[in-house]
This record gives C-alpha cells, sequence and structure tokens, in this order.
C-alpha cells in the first residue's frame, strides 16, 4: 500500500513542478502555449492518498502526508490567488516567482514522506526477519 501511496503523492508533485516551470518560463499566469502541460490530479487520487494513510500508515507517514497535504493546498491556494489577480489587473501582475518556494516546500514535503515510509517499511522487514528466526 506504500507504494501506491508514493505513487500517488508522486503524481500531484510533477504537476507541482510542472506547473511551477510553466509559470516561471512564460512569465504569465496563463499560457497560451502550454510548456508541459501536465494536467492536475484528480482530487479523488487524493481522498485514495488520505484513505491508505488512515488505513495502514503509521502516526509518523501520517504526520508526514499531513504536512505534504499542507503544502499541496498552500501550492494551489498560491495559484488561486494568481487567478484572482489575472482577472482582477493583468496577467502581467502576477509575481510568479511567488510560486518557486511552494513548489520546493511541497517536493521537501514529499521527500519527508519518503523517507518516513522507506523507514516504516526497512523497520518493518527487520521486525518481521527477526520474529522468523
Amino acid at each position: 500500500m506504500y507504494l501506491e501511496l508514493m505513487e500517488l503523492i508522486e503524481g500531484h508533485g510533477l504537476w507541482v513542478m510542472d506547473r511551477t516551470h510553466d509559470l516561471l518560463e512564460s512569465g504569465y499566469y496563463l499560457v497560451d502555449t502550454p510548456l508541459r502541460g501536465t494536467s492536475k490530479p484528480d482530487r479523488a487520487q487524493r481522498v485514495r492518498a488520505r484513505a491508505i494513510v488512515s488505513a495502514y500508515g503509521s502516526s509518523r507517514v501520517s504526520e508526514a502526508f499531513s504536512e505534504w497535504q499542507g503544502s499541496l493546498e498552500s501550492f494551489e491556494a498560491k495559484l488561486d490567488e494568481f487567478a484572482y489577480i489575472v482577472q482582477e489587473t493583468h496577467p502581467d501582475a502576477v509575481d510568479t516567482d511567488e510560486a518557486k518556494p511552494l513548489c520546493e516546500a511541497e517536493a521537501a514535503a514529499r521527500r519527508r514522506v519518503a523517507d518516513t515510509v522507506n523507514t516504516e517499511l526497512v523497520n518493518d522487514r527487520r521486525w518481521r526477519r527477526h520474529s522468523i528466526q
């Protein structure tokens, strides 16, 4: 189940990275021709990831996942803010550089989830090995 969890999280991470790239490379919030154009993952995938963590995750994995989810929501809120600025003024009024630290925070939180999952799997493997002997 942890493998599926990481796949779901990495799919969102790819979208965050590509969306940030598109914003920074285009200089505009709205791009006529997408540079990478990675589609935003369906919200149902996030629900599936939360269900996996709720059912199978340790408290440490759950904490790391919550931190990642918060960083993803911060990134999405910034995109909403950009959309509002574009709607109310002009695309030039958007400072796309504001997305970069949020992208970096999401990537760091995603790494923490992966590290925590890896630690849990290693500990589980050691426990099973000792119980067999």
